[in-house]
């Protein structure tokens, strides 16, 4: 699979050789310095998304290492300050108002989802996870592929600042104080 990420001076770049090695062979930078907020990719095709400084959307499928600045890129109408990638198109992002939404591939256009979250990340699996301003971990229920917005978050115990869930369903998370946890399923407990 691809490896994508943004420095700490807001550039994009992806990982070469990956598809030899885990572990890829160099980082490419794709995008210029102060132009890259954040990029999350997922899916079996690599299909990256991408959050600019201002807050603009952009979306590609990865063609190969010949090809990974070009004029692949297509922007998206709307603006978020968070994005994340399941599947190839399972996309669900926050806006600087705190607000929740999910690309919606039929109509081509983002979906609001009720509550309010700083921070989301959805797996390969179709699950949904995200934390808020006050650190509160919730995870959206009923996601089906009949209901792929689902019906409705659920609180679960914990503080967090950042979260990311897996293909497989486990979930990692950093709290306040840098500390990290992993959570295996859900449960009563």
């Amino acid at each position: 699979g691809a490896i994508w990420g943004v420095n700490a001076d807001n550039i994009g770049y992806v990982r070469l050789g990956t598809s030899e090695n885990a572990a890829g062979t160099e980082w490419r930078q794709v995008t210029p310095k102060d132009f890259a907020h954040c990029i999350s990719v997922g899916g079996p095709y690599a299909n990256v998304w991408m959050v600019v400084l201002a807050g603009r959307i952009s979306q590609r499928g990865f063609r190969g290492e010949d090809d990974l600045v070009g004029s692949a890129w297509q922007h998206r109408r709307g603006r978020l300050d968070d994005i994340s990638v399941g599947d190839s198109w399972n996309v669900w992002g926050v806006n600087e108002d705190e607000d929740i939404f999910r690309f919606n591939i039929d109509q081509s256009e983002w979906e609001q989802i009720g509550g309010k979250l700083v921070h989301i990340s959805v797996g390969g699996n179709g699950e949904v996870w995200g934390v808020n301003e006050d650190g509160d971990i919730y995870r959206r229920l009923g996601i089906s592929v009949h209901n792929q917005a689902g019906t409705e978050w659920e609180r679960i115990s914990g503080n967090l600042v950042r979260i990311s869930v897996g293909s497989d369903g486990i979930v990692f998370g950093i709290n306040k104080d840098d500390d990290i946890y992993v959570r295996r399923g859900i449960s009563s407990a």
